[in-house]
């Protein structure tokens, strides 16, 4: 994986899901989540650390799934972001 695959997301309100016609034009937009609601989607686990790693331009990944598909991702998104993560997790 290239270290550009990875990027840093602040969730915000959103839309559950979007699902267009192959013109793009909007079928159905599901009920909207909250910042606060965020699920791995490779293992489907909760992501409570902000920002929130993504790879592959739209996969929201856990901390666990990242080290499975990038392990130099320490290397790409700084200490003050690992550093960050780890005082998140210990007020959990």
């Amino acid at each position: 994986m290239n270290t550009n695959d990875l990027i840093l997301w602040m969730p915000t309100e959103r839309p559950a899901f979007i699902i267009t016609d192959w013109d793009g034009n909007v079928l159905e937009v599901g009920g909207t989540l909250s910042a606060d609601e965020v699920i791995c989607d490779l293992c489907n686990a909760l992501i409570t650390i902000r920002p929130v790693p993504v790879v592959w331009e739209n996969y929201a990944v856990c901390l666990e799934c990242l080290d499975r598909v990038m392990p130099q991702w320490r290397h790409v998104v700084g200490e003050a972001v690992v550093e960050g993560w780890h005082e998140q997790m210990a007020s959990e």
